[in-house]
């Protein structure tokens, strides 16, 4: 998979542009949805930036990763625990990681470190409760919306 104007950073809950731009997936972004079409094998997910006094006002409004030609795209669903769903709800919106992972990981168990391994696996993207995707396609996207 080709990342065509972002890296992961080393810390895996952000990613940086080609310019350098270092965005905090984790503190100062919220998860808003994501959208797969069939017909043109294409996921996307959207991030808008958090209201927290915490959050600098040069951060852009929006992020969204797109993928194309996806290859394999899994969903894990969040957390079952009924206790924890509500006590936590907000945790949904906050990202736990994104790192590189095995084309076998079927768990949500695996963080490779290594930032050569984008040629071929597939990205992992979860949030704090869980809930995540992995996903491996010919090329990955960034488009920030200032």
């Amino acid at each position: 998979m080709k990342l065509t104007n972002f890296k992961i950073s080393n810390d895996n809950i952000a990613i940086e542009d080609s310019d350098g731009r270092y965005f905090d997936l984790h503190n100062n972004f919220e998860f808003v949805n994501f959208n797969y079409l069939f017909e043109k094998r294409y996921f996307e997910i959207n991030w808008k930036r958090s209201s927290g006094d915490w959050v600098f006002n040069t951060d852009p409004t929006a992020i969204k990763l797109f993928f194309t030609n996806v290859s394999i795209l899994r969903v894990r669903e969040l957390e079952q625990n009924n206790d924890t769903l509500e006590k936590y709800k907000s945790d949904d919106l906050s990202l736990s990681i994104i790192s590189f992972t095995s084309k076998d990981d079927n768990e949500f168990q695996e963080y490779l470190a290594n930032p050569n391994l984008e040629e071929i696996n597939p990205i992992i993207i979860q949030s704090q409760n869980g809930q995540g995707f992995i996903i491996l396609s010919e090329k990955a996207e960034l488009e920030i919306e200032d």
